[in-house]
């Protein structure tokens, strides 16, 4: 999560992939719809149906209510000569 000073929270994905595969989705499932279905459907309940399915709530961190916990864990001495051997 944190490298020097920086916070790296969620770093494993690029955020404008994830929005970018939820547009995606999104249109491809407009885009099955019947033209029926498009020219009837009642524009503002399908809208909230589609605002409700692909919307991604904003994450609200509390950095002012952090906390850490510290812990100690038996490691088994198979890992223990692993990291041995990758700083030689």
């Amino acid at each position: 999560m944190f490298s020097g000073n920086i916070f790296l929270i969620f770093s494993d994905n690029d955020l404008s992939k994830v929005l970018d595969a939820r547009l995606s989705d999104m249109k491809a499932e407009i885009n099955k719809k019947t033209e029926n279905y498009i020219l009837n459907v009642n524009e503002n309940e399908f809208v909230s149906f589609l605002v409700d399915k692909y919307s991604i709530e904003n994450l609200d961190l509390k950095f002012d209510e952090k906390s850490v916990s510290k812990y100690e864990k038996q490691i088994p001495a198979e890992m223990c000569s692993a990291v041995e051997k990758l700083d030689t």
